[in-house]
């Protein structure tokens, strides 16, 4: 197998990148939503979990447009913060606090679309 031209291997760099984003917007999404408490419950009960599928949804979309430019996501746990553009902090917030949910749903990471490029002779990306 040959390794992609330099645009190519551009693209699927930068669609990695948004694939680390969405793991790691789905692991957050389980983590925030695992301690639950009071009213956070009724707030948020149903919609991390739905944060969490599409980010999971988004991030096997990725990986199939990676996979068909002849690229590879990122597999090392480690480096998905890392690869994830941007300066997005990933923090768990107190959800016990009534105050809490108000600081979660504030800045929830991954509720934004990314415009995906397109590489020539391959299509235009997807997402």
């Amino acid at each position: 197998m040959t390794s992609p031209d330099i645009t190519t291997q551009n693209v699927i760099d930068d669609l990695d990148s948004f694939y680390c984003h969405n793991i790691v917007v789905s692991l957050w999404a389980d983590a925030v939503a695992n301690p639950l408490e009071g009213m956070a419950i009724y707030l948020l009960g149903d919609e991390l979990p739905e944060v969490a599928e599409h980010a999971r949804a988004a991030a096997h979309r990725l990986a199939d447009r990676i996979g068909d430019l002849g690229g590879a996501i990122t597999a090392d746990p480690r480096q998905l913060v890392d690869r994830a553009p941007g300066d997005t902090e990933f923090t768990i917030p107190d959800c016990s606090d009534p105050r809490g949910h108000r600081q979660l749903r504030a800045a929830p990471p991954g509720r934004h679309h990314h415009g995906l490029p397109s590489v020539p002779g391959h299509g235009a990306g997807t997402g």
